[in-house]
């Protein structure tokens, strides 16, 4: 039997036994592990070549002990699965599993975010190790504490990636609430798939999901990617005639008169204003303030910019609304960096120019908005002050033909100065 086996001392009556083919170093990096409870991320993968066979492979939790005759044999103990009433045909009990998933970074967000330790997500049981060719520690800061001698990771290089979906159906079972009679249904899921070298990678729920896991993947070039399905890929087309995907823009897209006739279409505060109000009516608010104040030049240009992605993605969202809307956000942040670069815009953003943002918002709502109150306590809460109604335009002003006059002309000074 002892030969069967590689035994490891554990202080007590019986041996820890790991498999006979697996290397001292890899024993040593998962005693280390369990001896300090450490969260673990197991890469599973080719022992012999140390190829890793990719994230839907990989495993999460901490290692565990079985209770043998004679042994003690290593388990990972993962997160914990509700158990299954087969008389009720459902789920009971809190499960954790989707936390397999995410990113640690995001499995350590969410226990802070619900108050839970590790241990309160991990089940009892364990599932045997094999096939390791990494090992990391930690949830919100990790380190990697072994590695094959020939570890290699996925290629993921942008010719080797692929990101599509996948459709399953699963049979269920449902009860007529007349007769009790079960019924067989269907079920289809969407699941949001990366390849990698033409083998699947992992699987997510949701585009959101997948999105997370990719920025976490520091390998992986998000520019590369038109991501499919909810919200991730938008092609539309603009005054140009071309159809460009908004949430990848790249330099060509880029137009200075699809942004200015954007702003000038595109009204501020969804539209419930006193008066329509467009954009194009806060840029040059804001140009008019900058042109009083003797700003430099690169803060004017850092202004005409700020807002250019609502030109291609045609709305002027609030903040509020935009914070729920992280695709979004993200989208907006690559694009103005490429929109920048196309303009000749450097640094791209600045302090200044998102103080005056909220400034001038402040100022608008004042003027335009209802509520005048909700506004004036909103600045004192949010520490913001207002540069006055001077510097909003009155609505004899913004109307297209003049809004399109005043920003070409303010465009043209600016970058062709």
């Amino acid at each position: 039997m002892e030969k069967s086996y590689k035994l490891v001392n554990n202080g007590s009556d019986k041996q820890i036994a790991y498999p006979i083919g697996m290397s001292d170093d890899l024993i040593a990096a998962l005693e280390t592990a369990r001896k300090n409870k450490s969260f673990v991320t197991l890469t599973s993968g080719n022992e012999e070549t140390g190829e890793a066979w990719g994230d839907l492979y990989d495993s999460k939790g901490r290692i565990g002990l079985s209770r043998g005759h004679q042994y003690l044999f290593p388990l990972l103990v993962s997160f914990k699965r509700a158990d299954y009433d087969e008389e009720l045909d459902e789920e009971i009990g809190e499960s954790y599993d989707f936390l397999s998933e995410l990113p640690t970074q995001e499995i350590a967000k969410y226990l802070n975010k619900n108050d839970l330790e590790v241990d309160d997500v991990l089940d009892h049981g364990g599932s045997i190790i094999s096939s390791i060719v990494a090992v990391q520690t930690g949830l919100a800061k990790t380190k990697v504490i072994y590695k094959h001698p020939t570890f290699k990771g996925k290629d993921f290089s942008k010719e080797n990636i692929k990101i599509d979906t996948e459709t399953f159906t699963t049979e269920c079972k449902t009860i007529s609430d007349k007769n009790d009679e079960i019924k067989i249904c269907t079920k289809t899921e969407k699941k949001f798939t990366l390849f990698v070298g033409g083998n699947v990678y992992s699987r997510h729920d949701s585009s959101e999901d997948l999105y997370t896991f990719l920025k976490a993947n520091k390998q992986i070039n998000l520019n590369w990617l038109n991501i499919k399905g909810n919200h991730t890929m938008a092609k539309l087309m603009n005054y140009t005639g071309n159809v460009i995907d908004i949430f990848n823009i790249q330099k060509e897209d880029v137009n200075a008169e699809v942004i200015i006739l954007g702003a000038c279409r595109i009204n501020r505060f969804l539209g419930q204003t006193l008066y329509a109000y467009p954009v194009a009516a806060h840029l040059i608010g804001g140009y008019m303030y900058l042109n009083d104040i003797g700003a430099s030049l690169t803060l004017k240009k850092q202004w005409l910019i700020h807002e250019a992605f609502e030109s291609y993605s045609g709305v002027d969202l609030p903040s509020p609304l935009k914070a729920e809307l992280p695709l979004y956000k993200e989208a907006e942040q690559r694009a103005l960096k490429v929109i920048a670069d196309a303009f000749g815009v450097t640094p791209v953003e600045s302090e200044e120019i998102k103080t005056l943002d909220r400034s001038i918002m402040v100022s608008e709502a004042y003027t335009i908005m209802p509520n005048s109150n909700y506004w004036i306590n909103f600045a004192k809460e949010q520490n913001i002050n207002p540069i006055g109604s001077l510097y909003v335009l009155r609505q004899d002003q913004c109307n297209e033909k003049t809004l399109l006059g005043l920003l070409r002309q303010i465009w043209d000074d600016v970058f062709n100065s």
